[in-house]
């Protein structure tokens, strides 16, 4: 019984330096980056990306989620698995004047034009985090698996968090599909070392045009306050962001993770009204401070009234463990600001695997996507 308790703490011990030392090297590799001073996010001094706005703090906004857990732990019990109960009715080629969005889980959303298809922050692996067995574990599966997956053009990454830069689910669709891939400044140098290719790095207000339908899509990478790290030496190394992809006149948003700042006013004055806002409303318990980075539904309300948003949707919530916060809890505060405060336009939360479409008032000339 000695031996084998002692080659089980071997094992186990093994394990973690294995552990420890990935990290190391991926934080290397990140490390390495080179660093961006012609950028205005970027901080010489600290050697680092900055937000914005440092001065709004954790106890930013006043009104706090119910039921207060003196110990921190989750309020409510998370349940062992969650079974999904839609499907996400997929883009017919048919339908060449509409754009179909489907929440496929956590922050991953599908966007469907006539001509092409772009995935934000894809995530379809089991464990957020750098194994398959040490991260936070998946309670809901994707809306689609990624062999159900449509073709994708293009891949949106707001920021490097595990939960939203998933490597496994980035190899295989690069490997099938070849899409374009565009992440923040300082993610594309070791994403290419690691093997991915069309990689392509945006500095808060730069844009992008895929190659394919130029005249016609532009995804423009913007604020948010957040941070970035992949491991242990390597916090804020590169930047984070949200994107405003615009098709024609019409403007369509993903918040990416953020708290809650004037930066919503600004990409608002710039880009507003924004037709459609996919707005992070989870895992922003402890509030006092956690909503710095994670905004809670009270301040998600603000941020679509400072969007000009004419219909937002939830995201970030009730799919991976990452916080305090117990699962329902955002759906509960989010029913509760609603009533407390109720927006002039729309916002509504989502099944996963829900598909909802919007007419789109301008049509490309590239050839329609084909049936799957």
């Amino acid at each position: 019984m000695f031996s084998l308790r002692r080659c089980f703490r071997l094992l186990v011990s093994v394990l973690v330096g294995l552990v420890l030392l990935g990290l190391t090297v991926l934080a290397l590799l990140h490390r390495a980056t080179p660093p961006y001073p012609q950028s205005p996010q970027f901080s010489v001094s600290d050697d680092r990306f900055v937000n914005s706005h440092p001065g709004l703090g954790p106890s930013f906004g006043s009104a706090r989620s119910s039921e207060p857990a003196p110990d921190g732990w989750p309020r409510r019990p998370w349940p062992d698995n969650i079974t999904n109960t839609t499907t996400p009715q997929l883009l017919t080629p048919s339908e060449s004047d509409t754009l179909a969005v489907s929440w496929l889980g956590h922050s991953t959303y599908l966007l469907e034009f006539p001509h092409y298809r772009v995935l934000i922050d894809p995530i379809f692996s089991d464990t957020a985090g750098p194994t398959s067995w040490l991260g936070a574990y998946r309670y809901r599966p994707p809306g689609l698996t990624l062999d159900q997956l449509p073709p994708i053009d293009l891949i949106l990454i707001s920021h490097n968090h595990y939960d939203h830069l998933d490597l496994p689910t980035l190899h295989r669709l690069s490997d099938r599909d070849a899409p374009h891939i565009v992440v923040p400044l300082g993610d594309a140098p070791w994403l290419t070392t690691l093997g991915l290719q069309n990689v392509t790095e945006l500095d808060w207000w730069q844009s992008f045009a895929p190659p394919s339908a130029p005249d016609c899509l532009t995804a423009h990478f913007t604020p948010t306050q957040h941070g970035s790290a992949r491991g242990l030496i390597d916090r804020d190394r590169s930047l984070w962001g949200s994107f405003v992809i615009t098709y024609g006149p019409q403007r369509f948003y993903h918040s990416g993770d953020t708290g809650y700042s004037p930066h919503f006013a600004a990409i608002g004055e710039r880009f507003g009204p924004i037709d459609l806002a996919l707005l992070s409303i989870g895992s922003y318990a402890p509030r006092d401070f956690l909503a710095y980075v994670h905004m809670p539904p009270d301040l998600a309300l603000r941020a679509h009234a400072d969007l000009q948003s004419q219909q937002s949707y939830g995201m970030h919530y009730d799919t991976f463990r990452l916080t305090a916060l117990g699962f329902g809890e955002a759906i509960r505060d989010f029913t509760a600001a609603k009533t407390a405060t109720p927006p002039s336009t729309p916002f509504d939360l989502l099944e996963v695997g829900q598909t909802i479409r919007l007419p789109l008032t301008r049509t490309c000339s590239a050839p329609p996507i084909p049936e799957v």
